[in-house]
This record gives C-alpha cells, structure tokens and sequence, in this order.
C-alpha cells in the first residue's frame, strides 16, 4: 500500500482512537503517538489490526494481540513512549495511567492466549451491528491462523457495557485481574472448530 496511503490511514486510526478511548493511556499520550502506536501495530508481527470502513471512512477497528504480556515492553522499545513519559509529571491522569500500565498484575495466568486489546467505533455508528462485524472479522483471524478461543479484560462490573456486550456475544467470565489498583474481570470465547466447504 502506498506510503501516503498508510500514513491516512493510522492518522484516520488515532483521531478515532482518541475520540472514542479518551482515557485510554494511547489518547493521553496524544494524538501523535496514537498515530506511531498504529504504525507500530499495523507492522508487528505479533498483533493484528482490524477495521471497517464507510465511503472511505473507518468507523470501527480493534487491536489483537498474539503475545499481550510483552506489548508494553516492545511498545517502549519501537515506539517514543519513552520520550512521552515526562509529560506524566504535569498530567495526574496520564501519570496514573502509566502507572497502571507497569504495575504488577496480580491473576497473570488467566490469560493463555491471544488477547482482544482495543474494540472501538465511531459515536454516530454505534448501534448499527459494527462492533459484531468487527469481532467477527477478529475471530475469522484468529481462526485461519489456528486459535480456537481468546480473551478480553474489561471493568468487573456486570453492569458496565462493555461487560454485557461481551457477555452478550459468547464470552464467560474465567478469572479476576488487579491492575493498577482495579479489578478486571477476564473472559473468554471458544471459537467454533473451523469448518472447510463441503463439509
């Protein structure tokens, strides 16, 4: 794909990201490392980026990651995390988000697989089926490269959307995660077995 082309296209990921996600660690940081975050996901070869587009708009996308625990790590080592760090000393909320993001987890092991980071869609979108276009395009990856579940964290609070969205498409509470001083429910999905035609 052309250069201009892919540069449109992360910088069209990271104006949604921090529109939707505002206080997600990504949008803190800025809108310039929202765009080098997706340059950084797009060419990893252990994370995977989806998106739907309308008319040339991306209205939807998610981040999967084959190998979360060691996201953070590559993250400081291929992008300029490092270098925005200092602005947490002058932003309490980004400071704390950086802080949630290297803290320990306490309930590591539940997670033994791959792991659905970011789902996302733009607000005029919502309600119109993307988010399930989106996981289904997720779990079509996941399958043709031979995973049969996944995991996702959300907040432990059965009465937070995320968690009933989740719920809602077939994924089962597994576990429990402090992380930064906040309980996450980890659930998980099996996948149907992969099917060829004609069977």
């Amino acid at each position: 794909m052309p250069e201009e082309t892919a540069t449109t296209r992360f910088q069209a990921l990271a104006r949604l990201h921090v529109s939707c996600l505002p206080e997600s660690l990504i949008s803190l940081l800025g809108l310039s490392f929202a765009n080098q975050f997706y340059r950084f996901i797009e060419t990893s070869k252990t994370e995977h980026l989806g998106f739907i587009q309308d008319q040339n708009r991306i209205i939807g996308a998610y981040v999967l990651s084959y190998a979360p625990d060691s996201l953070f790590r590559r993250l400081l080592f291929n992008t300029w995390l490092i270098f925005w760090a200092p602005l947490a000393l002058v932003r309490p909320p980004l400071l704390r988000a950086i802080l949630e993001a290297v803290s320990p987890t306490h309930g590591e092991g539940l997670i033994c697989g791959p792991e659905l980071l970011l789902i996302f869609v733009a607000d005029d979108q919502r309600s119109k089926g993307i988010g399930q276009k989106l996981l289904a395009l997720c779990e079509q990856e996941l399958q043709d490269n031979g995973y049969d579940r996944y995991f996702v964290r959300t907040l432990d609070d059965t009465n937070n959307l995320a968690h009933k969205v989740y719920v809602n498409v077939g994924f089962t509470r597994v576990g429990l995660m402090t992380h930064g001083g906040r309980k996450l429910a980890v659930l998980e999905k099996r996948l149907p077995e992969k099917t060829t035609p004609g069977e």
